[in-house]
């Protein structure tokens, strides 16, 4: 019998390469969108590069509650994000050699009309995952039973999942090992080794948007090179000013 390896994160913006090298390794990706939004995550935000270094790209956020949860955030009606994020792309990374072939479907998708934050987040990841050729299906943890907080929340979605194996990121300093292994689920970490690739504008930056290297070496591009980073654990991932993994 195989593992079914689960591995679990917020729903980000256009996410980075270590989100999707995540994604890959799961046979099922659980977004975690019932816990609480945090206006200085990535929920809503990402970075670019651009010929003065990098730029957030942000999504407003309305925030109602202290507790509001990432499912519950809406997006500012009365900000015309979409339209700015679309000439932001436009201008950076207009002469990067795939950004025609790549731009009009993420233009589509920022042009229509979404209400939730969530939302978009996962209509623009499944679209980025079947663009980058992962397979790897989502699911949303608000659509899973589910208990408690911090790790005995993971450890219940993972059986809620049917999961035996979780993939979790590096940096959960809360996460207590132990309630796993009383559970019978095994535990595997993802340590991404970032892998350097053409990109426009000066020295190389890591930590960018997937649509970094998606408009710099295209789909396939994109994909190989998530797969060799996968083939080639072999070296200590450098540090990345990215999020904190799950």
């Amino acid at each position: 019998m195989y593992p079914v390896i689960i591995s679990i994160h917020q729903p980000n913006f256009c996410p980075w390469l270590g989100y999707f090298s995540k994604i890959l390794r799961s046979d099922l990706f659980i977004l975690l969108d019932h816990v609480e939004y945090n206006k200085n995550g990535w929920t809503n935000r990402v970075r670019i590069k651009t010929p003065q270094g990098t730029q957030w790209l942000t999504v407003p956020a309305l925030r109602g509650s202290s507790h509001q949860s990432i499912r519950e955030t809406e997006i500012n009606p009365t900000v015309k994000w979409n339209h700015k994020i679309v000439k932001c792309l436009e201008a950076n990374y207009g002469r990067a050699p795939y950004f025609k072939e790549i731009f009009p479907q993420i233009e589509v998708i920022l042009s229509e009309t979404v209400f939730g934050l969530a939302d978009l987040n996962v209509h623009l990841l499944e679209h980025l995952l079947r663009t980058v050729g992962i397979e790897t299906p989502l699911v949303r943890s608000s659509q899973l039973n589910h208990h408690g907080n911090a790790t005995d929340m993971l450890v219940s979605l993972v059986e809620s999942a049917g999961g035996s194996t979780y993939l979790s990121g590096d940096g959960a300093e809360y996460q207590e090992d132990h309630k796993f292994e009383v559970r019978g689920i095994s535990l595997e970490t993802s340590k991404f080794n970032h892998p350097e690739y053409p990109q426009l504008w000066g020295g190389f930056a890591p930590g960018l948007s997937v649509l970094d290297p998606l408009f710099n070496l295209g789909a396939e591009g994109t994909h190989q090179l998530l797969r060799h980073e996968l083939e080639s654990k072999t070296t200590e991932p450098e540090p990345t000013p990215e999020e904190t993994l799950v």
